[in-house]
């Protein structure tokens, strides 16, 4: 897709605070506008091979793995609304030099509030 396409998206959102803007993608790129239609050829593009950008995997990893429903109740319980946009924090804490595991998981909703996630092992 070309950029002027999301250019012209974009402008279309601004504009408008309410509105989402809506790009179609049907032989060509289409966008609605307050004047209308304006629809985008395609660019015949070669990308970038993915496997050659993605990062190498780490040596060593820490996962982690949360109950979605979980953490949705503690974000509510700090003070998290779904009118507006707000993201929770997670902290993993760590002694200077490497991420200690057995530490909690500190949980905060735009800095207000304070939880903690206890980490559990699964063997």
């Amino acid at each position: 897709m070309r950029p002027e396409a999301l250019i012209a998206a974009r402008r279309v959102s601004k504009k408008s605070k309410h509105t989402l803007s809506n790009i179609s993608l049907n032989g060509k790129a289409t966008v609605h506008t307050e004047n209308g239609i304006q629809s985008f050829d395609y660019i015949d593009m070669k990308f970038p091979n993915f496997s050659a950008v993605l990062p190498k995997p780490a040596e060593k990893a820490l996962k982690l793995s949360f109950d979605p429903n979980n953490l949705l109740r503690l974000w509510k319980a700090l003070g998290g609304d779904d009118k507006k946009a707000q993201g929770v924090t997670l902290t993993i804490g760590h002694d200077g030099s490497a991420v200690d595991a057995n530490r909690p998981v500190e949980v905060t909703v735009d800095g207000q509030g304070y939880g903690l996630l206890m980490l559990m092992r699964k063997d």
